[in-house]
């Protein structure tokens, strides 16, 4: 049995936060089946929440955690609307016909919660993009290319100050404890339990050494730690390579992965530089999708910093616009970000000791682009025929 539950908040939060909010609330306890927020003329005053039949005590507890949330990471918060600095040539026909959206199931197959495997179709357009992506990065850029393990230890993410500000994503990877009698043990518990292991299997784990990376820019920070830049000398680093982000309930087929893969360039040197790289990453991603005909916008963006843990980044990264989001259109006049493009100043570069060989930190910024979701944007726009597809990719072979 549910029950819908009215939290009221201790005031009421600005209605420019709603998209806040709402990426948020899932996190805050996971007995959070589905919610509604309470908005009027003075704001957003609380929010119904539906969740199991919980006693006294326990709702009591899901009302505190909700209020905090509330007062903690975003009562008196600053909003700063999002500013379109770029948009597609497409978007000023509005007369373009979008393509039926394909159906998951046709694109792939769905292995699990947040898992999505894909087939032919999504292959060829992420293999397309990923080559056009690479190219500009390699060719244009100069860019080293990487190709990372999987894993990366637990203590970068320490260093880089990613675990403060975004713990709610955190992946992280264990091993079962080295000992004989742990696996004998183990093993008893599984079969007497049926051949489960979920209920029980960290019990018999040790260590949290390694964590399943959410961005590729941490490998390359990682890799560059203690590096000394020639203050003549620039960096561009690229790798492609899966990231993972724990995406509660938001997850949603290809739009939303708790796996997926992206292919990112890291830059650093002067502030110019690295601002300038940002720039001209905006307008080469634009000029690839203006070339295929897709639909598209850029607009200025923030991270999603947990309410009550650095929030007030939320607001800086927009006012300062520090970071900038690609969305596409996928239908029913919703879109997803496929790419952003961010500045991060000296921020990194203090974290891990890379500096300018006379002294002082460098700048640093990247670019990432999620290739699931661009190739699930492309197939929304376009369809699965490749008759409707634009000619070069069309005609791209693996």
């Amino acid at each position: 049995m549910t029950t819908i539950r009215r939290v009221l908040f201790d005031e009421p939060l600005q209605v420019g936060l709603e998209a806040d909010i709402r990426r948020q609330i899932f996190y805050i306890d996971e007995r959070i089946a589905s919610f509604s927020l309470l908005v009027d003329s003075d704001g957003i005053a609380g929010v119904d929440v539906e969740c199991p039949d919980l006693s006294d005590e326990e709702s009591s507890d899901l009302s505190r955690k909700l209020r905090s949330f509330a007062s903690a990471g975003l009562a008196g918060h600053r909003t700063v609307s999002a500013r379109v600095i770029w948009k597609s040539s497409m978007l000023d026909r509005s007369a373009a016909k979008m393509a039926e959206a394909p159906a998951d199931g046709d694109l792939g197959f769905q292995s699990g919660e947040g898992l999505m495997a894909a087939g032919p179709r999504m292959i060829d357009i992420i293999e397309f993009f990923d080559m056009r992506l690479r190219s500009l990065m390699i060719g244009s850029h100069g860019a080293r290319e990487y190709r990372y393990p999987t894993l990366l230890p637990t203590r970068v993410l320490e260093r880089s100050g990613y675990l403060e500000s975004f713990p709610q994503l955190a992946m992280f990877a264990s091993r079962l404890h080295s000992d004989l009698d742990n696996y004998a043990a183990f093993c008893d518990n599984m079969l007497a339990a049926g051949g489960s292991v979920e209920p029980y299997v960290l019990d018999y784990c040790r260590g949290s050494q390694n964590c399943l990376p959410p961005a590729m820019c941490f490998h390359m920070y990682h890799h560059y730690q203690g590096y000394e830049l020639d203050p003549r000398e620039t960096l561009a680093l690229t790798a492609q390579g899966k990231a993972f982000r724990f995406e509660s309930r938001y997850e949603h087929g290809f739009e939303r992965l708790w796996d997926f893969t992206v292919r990112e360039l890291m830059f650093a040197g002067t502030a110019d530089f690295v601002r300038g790289c940002q720039r001209r990453w905006i307008a080469e991603a634009g000029a690839l999708l203006d070339e295929l005909g897709l639909r598209a916008f850029c607009v200025t963006a923030n991270d999603p910093f947990f309410a009550g843990r650095h929030s007030d980044k939320m607001w800086s990264q927009r006012l300062a616009e520090s970071k900038y989001e690609l969305q596409m259109e996928v239908g029913d006049g919703r879109t997803i970000a496929v790419a952003s493009f961010n500045y991060a100043g000296d921020f990194f570069a203090r974290r891990f000791g890379l500096t300018f060989s006379g002294g002082g930190p460098v700048t640093s910024g990247c670019v990432g682009f999620g290739l699931e979701r661009l190739a699930y944007a492309f197939l929304c726009q376009y369809g699965l025929s490749k008759d409707a597809w634009p000619p070069q990719v069309a005609a791209f072979k693996r």
